[in-house]
C-alpha cells in the first residue's frame, strides 16, 4: 500500500473516528467533488489516505442517471471544481481568478 492525496468516493473505507472529527460530506456539492473535498479535509487534519493496489473495486461511472436524464453531468462536474477551489482558498486572489477562468473555459470547450 502507499499514501495518496485523494481517491474516489466509490472506493472509500473510513474510520469512524475520522468521520467524527472531520464531519460528513459537504452537501454544497450536488454531485462530483464531495469526495475530493472530504479527502482534502482529512489530509488537512493529518489523517492518512492509503491506496491498496491489491483490492479491486468496480465503479459504474455516471450510473446516477444525471447525464441521461438532464444532460447536466459535465456542468455539475465543473461547478463542483469551482466550489472546491473557492471553498479552500488555495492561493492569492489573482491565482483564484485565473483558475476559475480556466475552469469556465474548459467547461465551454468540452
Amino acid at each position: 500500500y502507499h499514501e495518496i492525496d485523494a481517491c474516489t468516493g466509490a472506493a472509500m473505507i473510513l474510520r469512524r473516528e475520522a468521520i467524527e472529527e472531520i464531519g460528513l460530506l459537504d452537501e454544497q456539492f450536488f454531485m462530483y467533488g464531495e469526495d475530493l473535498d472530504w479527502c482534502f479535509r482529512f489530509k488537512e487534519n493529518e489523517w492518512r489516505i492509503v491506496f491498496f493496489p491489491h483490492l479491486v473495486v468496480m465503479h459504474d461511472k455516471h450510473s446516477s442517471g444525471l447525464k441521461k436524464k438532464h444532460g447536466k453531468s459535465q456542468d455539475a462536474f465543473y461547478e463542483a471544481m469551482k466550489l472546491f477551489y473557492k471553498k479552500h482558498d488555495l492561493g492569492p486572489s489573482w491565482m483564484e481568478n485565473l483558475v476559475l477562468v480556466g475552469i469556465h473555459f474548459l467547461s465551454k470547450i468540452r
